[in-house]
Parts: C-alpha cells; structure tokens; sequence
C-alpha cells in the first residue's frame, strides 16, 4: 500500500508530527495546527496523506470542525509489513499471525502513545528522538532485543494475549543474537581500521 506511493508520508517529519498529534488525541485540523504551531491547511495535507495509506480516516464532523481518526488496524498492518527482521524467513513465515491482531494493535497504540506523549513530545521533536513513524518501524527489532526480557515473564488471561507474546518471544529469541547491518557494517570497519593502524 505504501510502497505504490512516490512521496512515502511515514518518511516525513510533519506527517509524523501530525500522526504523533492524532495519537494523542488532537482530532481536528485545528487542534493539531495550534499544537503545531502551523497553519490549519498544512495539517489538512499532511492529513491526506496520512489518508491516502488508510492509516487515518475521516470521523465526526461536529459543527464546522471535521474529525480525524487513526485506523490501528490498517497502521498495524503496515507496520508489520514495514518491520525489518534480521532473523529472515522465520519470524516472516509467522507474519500472517500479526495480521489483523488486536492484542498487537492496541500494544502499538499503547506504545506510541507512551513515547510520544512521555519522550517525543517533551522533547518537542528534538533530532536526538526519532523523528518520523518510518524511523520508529525500522527500529522496532532493535527495541524488541533490548526491551523483551523484562516483560517476557508477563501472562495474561487473554488467549489472544498470550499467542501474542509467545510469538514476540519466538521473534526475541530468533533476533537476540543477531547484528543489525549497521551494527555488524560498524563492528567490520571497526576492526579493519584498528589492525591496519
């Protein structure tokens, strides 16, 4: 869905932003604009765009104010499309399973909401964070690594639940010992320079 677009919207910053608002609750183009800080009409374009991928819709209009809603189930889905793994085919075979999860989207939506509201926002968008959704979809198995272990011992009562976390643990367990690329391109060049000096 995305891929079919020249001007990929996840890639941009105020498109982000914009998302970043919906996430947390600004639902009007006028709402996202004076938290932004922008004018009304951008928002409207960046909201488009978010629409164009089907991860935003149109929702209420109330009085001369139209509303904008994230649609986590086709965000989620991209998401899961976008993820990379470095672990191959294997935890690709389990993709289908990710698909139109719930237990999954509502982990997104809790999780962006959390870094958004608790560190990007906070940090008004600084560089030091990421910065666009796509940055945050790309890193998403480094995170997985580094944050599984301390909530792998978690259960819950929901079957739905519980696959979900069986299948993020089989996705860690695969992930854990592998070097992403740039970490592995890094650690090459690394020890290259350092015997040749």
């Amino acid at each position: 869905m995305v891929n079919s677009l020249k001007f990929d919207p996840l890639t941009n910053a105020v498109t982000s932003k914009v998302f970043y608002e919906l996430i947390l609750g600004k639902t009007t183009p006028k709402g996202i604009a004076d938290a932004l800080g922008v004018r009304s009409p951008t928002i409207i374009e960046h909201l488009w765009r978010l629409q164009r991928i089907g991860i935003v819709t149109r929702g209420e209009k109330i009085g001369k104010y139209q509303h904008y809603v994230i649609n986590w189930k086709v965000f989620s889905n991209i998401f899961m499309e976008r993820a990379p793994t470095s672990v191959g085919t294997s935890i690709k075979l389990s993709y289908r399973y990710f698909i139109n999860n719930k237990p999954l989207q509502a982990l997104l939506q809790e999780w962006l909401t959390v870094l958004i509201r608790d560190y990007l926002k906070p940090a008004n968008y600084r560089a030091q964070w990421p910065t666009t959704v796509a940055f945050i979809i790309e890193s998403f198995e480094q995170y997985l690594v580094q944050c599984f272990p301390s909530f792998k011992e978690l259960e819950s009562k929901d079957p739905e639940t519980q696959q979900l976390l069986s299948e993020l643990e089989e996705w860690f367990n695969a992930a854990k010992d592998m070097k992403h690329p740039i970490q592995a391109s890094l650690t090459v060049a690394f020890q290259k320079v350092l015997r040749s000096t």
